[in-house]
């Protein structure tokens, strides 16, 4: 099911996705020898392919070739990663991009995630998702228009809680969420500001889904450059420099601080009812 949220508005319920992508280009290969030396009587340089090509037979391009394909077959420094979960949001609105300093966050902390030996943010984390927009909320609350930096906190924090479970986490942190999380409170106290980042990378996406006023567009591009340079004075503090082992936190029973898991079956029964047995 798709997820109905707004900030400043009513959402569009739609299926959303987030492609993420790590490329980088393959070590280009000379268009002649080691040596780096033309041959004698050769007007352009020749490659070992073109040496040894064979004029090709009548309709060969249309046989299939054997072996992987090629997207799997690559090796090397050229690599690309899909962490594909619906389809991909084409329509998004224009944000200011994240600083320098943020988008190393990123590329640090899902290099901590996705390698081996993978690595997993310890929960509850502390400062927590809402401590950090509530403390940015408190640096505004004595400048004009306190009462809209405070909005803005309470609409981060709650699209933090309804995207987290289906498009904040990657693959190898899902069972993380279904062992320490899942019906343990909201996500956005027990995850921490390097989650949060992740919402604000894919914010445009998400944005572009509802149906946002064209003022309060204009108001988020002139608040959010503020929380970035919030997140960036404070990045010491807010975001952990290295995660713990996955087989540690693994090894751990309950850790400490985590609130006990409610039972689904208590949260849907009406006040004054008796749980089914």
């Amino acid at each position: 099911m798709s997820e109905r949220v707004a900030l400043g508005g009513p959402g569009r319920g739609t299926r959303m996705a987030v492609m993420v992508r790590a490329h980088t280009s393959p070590t280009a290969c000379p268009p002649w020898g080691d040596d780096g030396k033309k041959k004698a009587g050769d007007s352009q340089p020749r490659t070992a392919k073109a040496q040894g090509r064979k004029k090709k037979k009548a309709g060969s391009h249309l046989k299939p070739k054997r072996g992987r394909p090629a997207a799997t077959a690559a090796s090397g420094p050229h690599r690309e990663v899909r962490n594909s979960i619906s389809n991909v949001a084409e329509r998004r609105v224009k944000l200011p991009k994240l600083s320098r300093e943020l988008v190393d966050v990123l590329v640090t902390e899902w290099l901590q995630v996705t390698q081996s030996p993978r690595h997993w943010v310890p929960l509850p984390r502390v400062p927590s998702c809402a401590d950090v927009l509530a403390k940015f909320a408190m640096t505004k609350a004595s400048t004009p228009g306190a009462v809209a930096w405070a909005e803005l906190a309470a609409g981060l924090r709650a699209y933090f809680d309804a995207t987290l479970p289906k498009l904040l986490l990657y693959r190898q942190e899902r069972e993380q969420y279904d062992k320490f999380a899942r019906g343990r409170g909201a996500p956005s106290t027990l995850y921490g500001a390097e989650h949060l980042l992740r919402l604000l990378s894919r914010l445009p996406h998400l944005l572009g889904l509802t149906d946002l006023h064209p003022e309060e567009l204009k108001r988020l591009q002139a608040k959010l450059p503020e929380l970035y340079k919030f997140l960036v004075r404070g990045r010491s503090k807010i975001f952990l420099s290295t995660y713990e082992l996955r087989e540690a936190l693994l090894s751990t029973r309950r850790p400490r601080g985590l609130p006990p898991q409610v039972a689904l079956r208590n949260l849907a029964s009406p006040p004054g009812s008796n749980p089914p047995t």
